[in-house]
């Protein structure tokens, strides 16, 4: 497997077995790293593979159900051409290192069911993002810095446990869906009704004082629930 040097997608999923030392040796060869990598659903890899910069080809990463994954390592940060990380159902990851938040190359992060009790202020850093899901999770609120992901174009906040939402969402002009359903919203941000490209908005499954007069002002600006 290690002599092979135009890998483009690499998946190592549970049924595929091969030790953790060939998944390592791969990893290692230069200019041959897949551009996109799936390692979900292993429960025999117990620590996520090291990157290097001979790993710069590699344009996304999931990382899915990986039940005894330790964090990850801080040399991903190396990848300077990842745009696409997706961590789902892993358990055991109790919160998202800072240093994801320096991958200034990312377009599409994907945080679901984590169990993360919140998200950090640095997630204002990823300019770069066009799609931010971090539904099913345990978030209360949601910090000030996402108005500054001004590229946004989805953003999937449901299934959390969200109590409001801060005015600088309504900074977010090319966004088109926001997924807010199964939370604990009882009001929306003003600033939502200027947003220039929302045409789609999931509330469903909230606690909303007034929601007939609500799902009418989002109508009068042509926003569809």
């Amino acid at each position: 497997m290690s002599d092979n040097k135009n890998i483009e997608n690499l998946a190592l999923f549970r049924s595929i077995k091969i030790p953790q030392s060939e998944i390592d040796a791969l990893l290692k060869i230069e200019e041959s790293v897949g551009y996109k990598l799936d390692f979900s659903d292993r429960t025999d890899i117990f620590f996520v593979p090291s990157f290097s910069v001979e790993n710069h080809r590699i344009s996304a990463i999931s990382l899915n159900w990986l039940r005894g994954a330790k964090p990850l390592p801080e040399c991903i940060t190396v990848l300077k051409h990842l745009k696409i990380l997706r961590m789902l159902n892993n358990h055991k990851l109790k919160s998202i290192p800072n240093f994801i938040f320096e991958i200034s190359s990312l377009q599409k992060l994907v945080l679901q069911n984590l169990k993360l009790p919140d998200l950090s202020q640095s997630i204002g850093n990823l300019k770069n993002l066009v799609q931010l899901d971090v539904s099913y999770n345990c978030l209360e609120s949601v910090p000030d810095s996402i108005g500054r992901l001004t590229l946004l174009k989805q953003l999937l906040l449901g299934n959390n446990q969200l109590i409001s939402l801060p005015e600088s969402i309504g900074n977010l002009d090319n966004l088109v869906f926001m997924g807010l359903k199964n939370n604990k919203l009882i009001s929306l941000p003003n600033s939502i009704l200027n947003m220039k490209s929302l045409k789609n908005i999931n509330i469903r499954g909230n606690m909303f004082d007034n929601l007939c007069d609500l799902k009418n002002r989002l109508k009068c600006r042509g926003i569809d629930t």
